[in-house]
């Protein structure tokens, strides 16, 4: 600990008082021997190994579906601060057993479904504001277009300035 710490301004008396415990860093995305793991630190490094693939996330996940429906609570807020899922910690009780254990996979599922809502209605205030700004513009006659191409559509977003 000492070794990280600039202790070089400090009077000898406060440097005297910094325990100097070793420290052991263990990189977590690079770790290669994480399935050997027997705790739930192997399913919290699985995720972060995988965290910048969504399909092999999801992949990982289903495969170990078992075990994530049963993780402990200090996983579970472990892997909801990793993911900056504010929401997994706020509900975290509706997803706990009896035993105190969390159910992960359930939870992943209402949010993946949160989501999914958000974005149809995102989808769907979009398409209004296209129809009405093409409305306005007098045409008309190219709404049912949007329906049928969707690339005519994306170009009507980029012409109307949607996003």
């Amino acid at each position: 600990l000492s070794e990280m710490l600039d202790l070089s301004e400090l009077p000898e008396a406060v440097k005297n008082m910094v325990a100097d415990y070793p420290i052991h860093i263990i990189d977590a995305r690079r770790f290669k021997d994480s399935e050997k793991l027997e705790t739930d630190a192997r399913l919290f490094f699985g995720m972060i190994q995988r965290d910048e693939n969504a399909d092999e996330w999801a992949k990982y996940v289903e495969e170990n579906r078992e075990a994530f429906q049963n993780i402990s609570t200090d996983t579970y807020d472990a892997i909801a601060t990793y993911t900056r899922t504010g929401k997994f910690l706020d509900n975290k009780h509706k997803y706990m057993s009896e035993e105190g254990d969390v159910d992960m996979c359930k939870a992943m599922d209402d949010l993946i479904k949160r989501g999914e809502e958000r974005g149809k209605e995102s989808g769907e205030m979009k398409m209004k504001t296209l129809i009405r700004r093409m409305a306005a513009d007098g045409a008309m006659d190219l709404i049912p277009r949007i329906a049928e191409e969707s690339d005519f559509c994306e170009k009507m977003y980029v012409k109307y300035d949607i996003v």
